[in-house]
């Protein structure tokens, strides 16, 4: 009992956080007894929270880890119930103290911008507005767009359009932005962006009369040249590892870094991250979400937000710009392992995009801890710590 007591003060914080973290202790506690597990080695696997060295070790993760490249790297069966219950306690924690924003701008007073984010559906949506063009970057009308079909008041309302370059905050009060989870993006970008890949994408675009303008540049295959598939880039960070192209050697792991650091603009959606876009945006804007996994759902929510009645928001039928169905020979497949090291990577993405999750005016509590929930277990990682930076 001493021992117990002793414990739970020492993970005590101050304020309002003392009595949930309290609490996760004694749940953790139970649960260890339940199971017949010891209450150190549960702790060590959660992670959730630092402990003193004296009481914890390093926290791991306990996986099945064969290294074979398929997905039963994971988290095993025997600690699925602790790892749901740890990460939807943690998710508590940070959903109560969420400032949700308000939405309080009259639509005469709000002036909205729509980021546009790269390969997080961003060309699905800037489809439907009226100033949501490349050619709207240069102040030129969109093509085609004077008289949008069925469009939507989020359509009439955003005035500017930026993708692939910085966002003048101070120029709107307002904006509309979609998201994806991070590991997704850069996932997607790699596979998007990647020469050989690209090649087989321009040839089926052209024989359909789709203007491309992703086509590779000579210093494109020179920097994608380490990495002729996805695990190569993701261990790339952790083996050491150089080439030699066109009768230069490349030291691939610094290649890596640069590129997933946003400091290499070869990789332009690597380059153009959350942090870079989001970097001093004031916390008194009004901010809009829209996640690619529920798109058209916080698509609809935003302009009924806006006004609009829901029937009356039109849901396209296709999107022109899908490649799913192409053959491509650089695939999407990582192990958990590769998971495990870009998540790493990744964190400061990680943390922005949970940051404009609960921000966001228009997503709800189970919105956030479903979008949160989604992105911790796909980097198969039992490291709880970052969620509440």
């Amino acid at each position: 009992h001493n021992n117990n007591t002793t414990l739970q003060h020492n993970i005590m914080v101050n304020g309002r956080f003392g009595w949930i973290l309290s609490s996760l202790v004694i749940l953790l506690f139970l649960v260890a007894n339940l199971f017949r597990v010891n209450l150190n080695e549960l702790y060590e696997w959660a992670g959730l929270m630092s402990l003193p060295s004296t009481l914890l070790a390093k926290p791991t993760i306990p996986t099945n880890d064969d290294d074979d490249g398929d997905d039963d790297d994971e988290i095993p069966d025997g600690a699925t119930m602790m790892y749901d219950e740890v990460l939807n306690l943690t998710l508590d924690v940070i959903l109560e103290n969420r400032s949700k924003q308000v939405v309080r701008l009259s639509s005469e007073d709000r002036h909205m911008a729509f980021i546009h984010v790269g390969k997080a559906a961003g060309s699905t949506i800037s489809v439907l507005l009226r100033n949501g063009c490349h050619e709207f970057l240069n102040q030129r009308p969109c093509d085609g767009r004077e008289n949008l079909p069925n469009e939507t008041k989020a359509s009439e309302l955003i005035e500017s359009y930026f993708h692939v370059r910085k966002v003048p905050f101070d120029r709107f009060n307002s904006f509309v932005v979609v998201v994806r989870n991070p590991l997704s993006r850069v996932i997607s970008s790699f596979v998007y962006e990647h020469p050989r890949n690209i090649m087989v994408t321009n040839q089926y675009a052209e024989q359909l009369g789709i203007r491309q303008q992703n086509r590779p540049q000579k210093r494109s295959r020179k920097a994608f040249a380490c990495f002729d598939t996805l695990e190569a880039f993701a261990t790339a960070f952790t083996t050491p590892r150089t080439i030699s192209f066109n009768h230069k050697i490349f030291n691939c792991t610094l290649v890596a870094r640069k590129a997933i650091n946003g400091r290499d603009n070869r990789f332009v959606h690597f380059f153009w991250n959350y942090q870079k876009y989001f970097e001093g945006l004031p916390d008194d804007k009004e901010l809009f979400v829209l996640r690619q996994t529920h798109l058209w759902e916080d698509w609809i929510h935003l302009n009924v937000m806006l006004g609009m009645k829901e029937e009356d928001v039109h849901i396209p039928s296709q999107d022109f710009r899908k490649f799913d169905f192409l053959k491509l020979p650089v695939k999407k497949n990582l192990s958990a392992k590769g998971r495990a090291i870009l998540c790493k990577i990744l964190k400061k993405e990680l943390i922005i995009y949970k940051n404009l999750l609960l921000r966001a005016s228009n997503l709800n509590d189970e919105d956030v801890r479903d979008s949160l929930s989604m992105m911790h277990r796909s980097c198969k990682s039992s490291d709880f710590e970052w969620l509440y930076d």
